[in-house]
């Protein structure tokens, strides 16, 4: 009889949501919330780069300068083909999470690596290649005025052979708070209300705050009132007319025995 072994099975290790200090994961959590919630105004992303500068998630170097183009008003379409990408894993869509998208994201491939179409599971043939199309787009689109401008992401991830697991080392805020987003991935819901990206600090929470739970409330109550009131109603004013016609009949006949 073979001897029985107790294998672990492989896993990806490194930064853990635990280890981290309740503020700086706050702080992680609201600026990935801030990110994928991010508008297609210039404004909204001016803003963004002031609050959160080093959430931009994988250096560009112009020319030699390291993050030259980090926030730059010419990478703003470069932005906003990141922010959908993560709006797509947020969702939960399957072809996002068993794509490459999810490994770009991470800074884990290049984007020469992802717009090779070699890093891919089994997802629809159509839907990458808009997702390729669209970040292939967002880098042309940099690329026109910034042609020295090259993307090196420097997470890294790599085998550890005593543990038989990989370990991930992000570097950039936006990888730290999407790792740890992943191994707590009941978090990223969508508000039922306002449609807003959120970060959960329950697994029941719906709504992403107290004014739209408020709301939502409230328009149950009124869709209650106007479906099931409604049959009430008419119930009641049913019942009030029969009532009403039963005492007519009564004082029909007191004024007969009256007589």
């Amino acid at each position: 009889m073979m001897p029985r072994t107790n294998h672990a099975q492989p896993t990806i290790s490194g930064l853990l949501a635990n280890d981290l200090a309740s503020d700086e994961k706050a702080r992680l959590f609201g600026g990935l919330e801030a990110f994928v919630n991010g508008d297609d105004t210039a404004a909204n992303y001016h803003a963004l780069a002031s609050k959160w500068p080093r959430f931009w998630p994988h250096p560009i170097d112009d020319g030699g300068t390291p993050n030259g183009l980090n926030w730059s008003p010419h990478a703003q379409a470069l932005f906003l083909d990141y922010r959908d990408k993560l709006r797509k894993v947020w969702e939960g869509d399957s072809e996002a999470r068993l794509s490459s998208v999810l490994a770009y994201l991470l800074g884990i491939i290049r984007i020469d690596e992802l717009m090779s179409g070699e890093y891919v599971l089994d997802v629809d043939a159509a839907w990458f290649g808009r997702e390729l199309d669209a970040t292939y787009r967002a880098w042309q689109s940099l690329k026109q005025s910034h042609s020295q401008a090259t993307m090196e992401p420097r997470s890294m991830a790599f085998p550890l052979w005593r543990l038989g697991s990989l370990t991930y080392l992000p570097r950039t805020d936006f990888e730290k708070a999407l790792w740890l987003l992943c191994q707590e991935n009941w978090r990223a819901r969508v508000c039922g209300r306002c449609k807003r990206y959120f970060i959960a600090d329950k697994a029941a929470q719906r709504y992403c705050s107290t004014r739209c739970y408020g709301e939502a409330k409230r328009g149950q109550r009124l869709a209650w009132w106007n479906k099931a009131g409604k049959i009430k109603r008419i119930q009641r004013k049913f019942v009030r007319s029969r009532q009403g016609r039963t005492e007519a009949r009564r004082q029909k006949s007191r004024v007969r025995g009256s007589r």
